[in-house]
């Protein structure tokens, strides 16, 4: 069942605030987003770590046993 008095009008203005707070955190959250993977690459494109393994630091020489 229905309610027998329904309010269009009043029903919208009682969920403006909560609607309003959602779109905000929503936002929020994708700002934040932005953020975090904005922080996961360096300047020059590349992903941190990304070869880290397999490369020496700029002006380490590296030495192999034949």
């Amino acid at each position: 069942m229905s309610a027998p008095n329904t309010n269009i009008e009043r029903q919208k203005k009682n969920h403006r605030g909560p609607l309003v707070g959602i779109a905000a955190v929503l936002v929020v959250v994708g700002l934040a987003l932005v953020v975090f993977l904005g922080d996961e690459t360096d300047p020059d494109g590349t992903l941190l770590g990304e070869g880290a393994a397999t490369s020496a630091p700029e002006g380490v020489e590296t030495t192999t046993s034949d």
